[in-house]
């Protein structure tokens, strides 16, 4: 609004940008439109005929961009003015620099002074205003609008009339709402901690609550309608950039339930059916046009055409960066963010969710404070420890994680748990940020840490983060020619030749960007167990894929790297040679494969896999409170009971579904016809699957990359998954 006098919504284009700058933004997980921007950052990583373009992130608490990021820059909270001042001055927007100057500035503005109309600069939800207009206005003096970013009229426009939460708050207490209608989320458990919102609802005559679950805000209302879950009911939404989007039932509903559109449909006095609704709305706009397009846009899913269209934007002469209330001087700066599984606190009832990993300290079932080694070492804390937190007089007590690359004199807070009404399991997971989050700085506040005096509970599945001078992630210069080849070794395992297929796998480590969905989606194809925090602890998590996090360089400022981590398919696979009862062996066309009603439970495969893939099922999890419903299993995998050993298996059904298709229309199998869950749900696409036998395949032409490479091939397990080495520019100096 300051900068160009109108509201708007912004959307980038990151395959047009050849330098990027990040304030506190984590675009690959936590914007609008995260997962396009995520693809389309890969997508120009890849094109041959444009350097690798090159990416600035500011920020204090480390995420996924920071991860990727050339250069990373560890800022507090309270410094990004003056740094973002800085940059500005230094592109001759806003006004003169402060006395000190970061390094890294002058650096990247010469980047982006060079970049043009192809750099990019982006401010996250967390900074303040000013931050936010001096960004924009950096854009725009690179002349970046209509390139790499592009403004459109707002996705959710402002409407006059509409107030805030505190202004119900205020009417409540007032005795001016008679009728309260909630339709979805959960205020009474996300509202800011200076506003009692279950308190104010019992005091309205007339209050109902439509949602998923009888969650916080339902036990305070009067009524409570169950909502129908979008899987199961009609509807439209519209995307990050404005584009139509048909929601059409996948499923017929589970109970009787009213979508949103259907119980305000209702209140309006029309049919209670959502696909006339939705129909009724598409109609009206498109005429006698409507039966055709209407036909063609379920196909689609989407409305041809839809998205918001560019609006010219210009910079008012009269725009002065407006100047930031100070923060108090002492105490520490404290972050509240998104949990990368809980969100807000909307999935906490889903325990696939709660037992994923989180990318950066792969902690499960629980949240934790996150803060730099420096803190901790000023108050006498390590991970596991508590603290108390106090912000405006508020205190939470939360267990520490000692988190390498946070910025010190800083705390990070992730919202979602604590949560009192949300499943089966109890109310002792986690902690709730919400309860200390002012409503005036619902980001960034301020406030005092005291050490206590008891232990916390902290599950991570990885306690390892050192690549200790191991090969294990490979990285390459982007002029390096190739990697050193591995010497071909003896071996005691006889060759085979596989005539027909050669299932193989390679995995782009300069892709992947550690965001976990190929964990989660192994887990809905395999029907993967959740065995709960008390197993989990004791490292008998049932994933078959993980994504191993780690460092290198400075405690205080490390690099960091992913490496997805499924079954290797040794072609002269160690676990096969040990076991007794021959329950795991090889199959003709290069899958090490699991009979299930063989295995006996010796655990000797596992015990000889250098590359630690296979889980073992300790107890029944299939018949225990975490147990997911029979209707979310894919009946086209086995459903595993106890004492046997289970790992990945290249989608094994899949492969057979495809197998049966060709066989049937008298073919072979399609190059890409057969796509793993891992590989379908990666937004980067860093998975690739397919026939190494078809020298044309996608997978094979990947392993003929000179940055492939096997790992710990000096075993000579001769893995089909192999990895390409991760690309990354010599670091500038400065």
């Amino acid at each position: 609004m300051d900068v160009f006098g109108q509201d708007l919504d912004f959307v980038y284009d990151l395959t047009q940008a050849d330098v990027i700058v990040t304030l506190g933004s984590d675009l690959f997980s936590e914007e609008a439109g995260h997962l396009r921007y995520a693809a389309d950052y890969q997508k120009r990583r890849r094109m041959k005929d444009k350097a690798l373009p090159r990416l600035f992130s500011a920020e204090a608490r480390p995420s996924l961009i920071g991860a990727r990021a050339d250069e990373r820059i560890i800022l507090r909270p309270r410094e990004f003015d003056a740094f973002v001042q800085t940059l500005a001055s230094f592109l001759e927007v806003g006004e003169t620099p402060p006395s000190e100057v970061h390094p890294s500035a002058s650096r990247m503005a010469e980047d982006l002074r060079s970049a043009g109309s192809r750099g990019l600069v982006v401010a996250g939800r967390g900074m303040s205003a000013r931050v936010h207009a001096l960004a924009l206005a950096i854009n725009a003096k690179l002349g970046a609008f209509g390139t790499t970013i592009r403004a459109i009229e707002p996705v959710r426009p402002r409407i006059d009339g509409v107030r805030t939460l505190q202004d119900l708050a205020q009417s409540i207490e007032n005795d001016q709402v008679s009728h309260l209608i909630v339709l979805g989320g959960n205020p009474v458990y996300a509202a800011p901690a200076d506003i009692d919102l279950a308190a104010l609802i019992r005091q309205v005559p007339l209050s109902l609550h439509l949602g998923q679950h009888r969650d916080e805000t339902a036990s305070a209302c009067r009524w409570h309608i169950p909502e129908a879950h979008p899987l199961e009911s009609w509807g439209d939404l519209r995307a990050f950039d404005g584009t139509v989007g048909l929601r059409q039932p996948a499923t017929m509903p589970l109970k009787s339930t009213l979508s949103a559109e259907e119980f305000l449909g209702l209140v309006a006095g029309q049919n209670v059916d959502g696909r006339g609704l939705v129909q009724g709305t598409w109609r009206e706009a498109w005429g006698d046009e409507f039966e055709a397009r209407w036909a063609h846009s379920l196909e689609d899913g989407v409305i041809e055409g839809s998205a918001s269209p560019a609006v010219d934007v210009s910079i008012r002469f009269d725009w002065r960066p407006s100047p930031t209330a100070p923060i108090p001087l002492g105490g520490v700066d404290v972050i509240f963010a998104p949990d990368p599984s809980m969100w807000d606190g909307s999935y906490a009832n889903n325990g696939w969710l709660q037992e994923l990993p989180k990318p950066l300290t792969k902690q499960v079932w629980g949240n934790a404070a996150l803060i730099a080694a420096e803190t901790a070492d000023i108050f006498g804390l390590s991970s596991g420890e508590t603290l108390d937190l106090t912000v405006e007089g508020r205190v939470v007590r939360a267990p520490v994680w000692v988190m390498p690359g946070h910025a010190p004199g800083a705390v990070t807070l992730t919202l979602g748990y604590g949560r009192r009404q949300a499943g089966r399991i109890g109310n002792d997971i986690g902690f709730n940020a919400y309860a200390i989050r002012p409503s005036h700085q619902p980001w960034i506040a301020t406030g005092e840490i005291r050490a206590a005096s008891e232990r916390g509970r902290v599950i991570s599945t990885q306690q390892h983060h050192s690549l200790q001078g191991r090969d294990i992630v490979r990285v390459v210069a982007p002029d390096q020619a190739a990697l050193s080849e591995a010497k071909k070794l003896p071996s005691l395992h006889p060759d085979w030749t596989y005539e027909e297929h050669a299932w193989g796998m390679a995995i782009d480590l300069d892709a992947c960007i550690g965001c976990n969905a190929c964990v989660i989606a192994c887990q809905a194809e395999n029907n993967v167990a959740v065995v709960g925090p008390e197993e989990v602890a004791k490292g008998r998590e049932m994933h078959w894929l993980r994504v191993d996090r780690y460092y290198s360089g400075e405690p205080d400022a490390p690099r960091t790297y992913f490496q997805p981590m499924p079954c290797m398919q040794c072609e002269k696979a160690p676990c096969e040679v040990v076991c007794p009862v021959n329950a795991t062996v090889h199959s003709s066309e290069g899958l090490n494969d699991m009979v299930y009603n063989r295995c006996i439970g010796t655990r000797t495969c596992s015990n000889n896999c250098p590359y630690k893939v296979r889980r073992f099922n300790f107890l029944d999890y299939q018949g225990t409170d975490y147990t997911a419903s029979p209707d979310a299993m894919n009946p086209q995998v086995t459903v595993r009971d106890r004492g046997v050993m289970e790992k990945c298996t290249y989608c094994v059904q899949r492969i057979g579904a495809a197998r049966a298709d060709a066989r049937i229309e008298d073919r072979r199998v399609r190059d890409g016809e057969i796509v793993t869950a891992c590989q379908q749900a990666c937004p980067t696409q860093a998975i690739v699957f397919g026939d190494i036998n078809d020298p044309e395949s996608a997978v094979s032409k990947l392993k003929k990359d000179p940055r492939n490479y096997a790992l710990l091939g000096h075993l000579n397990t001769k893995p089909r998954t192999t990895y390409l080495a991760r690309v990354e520019a010599p670091a500038e100096k400065g």
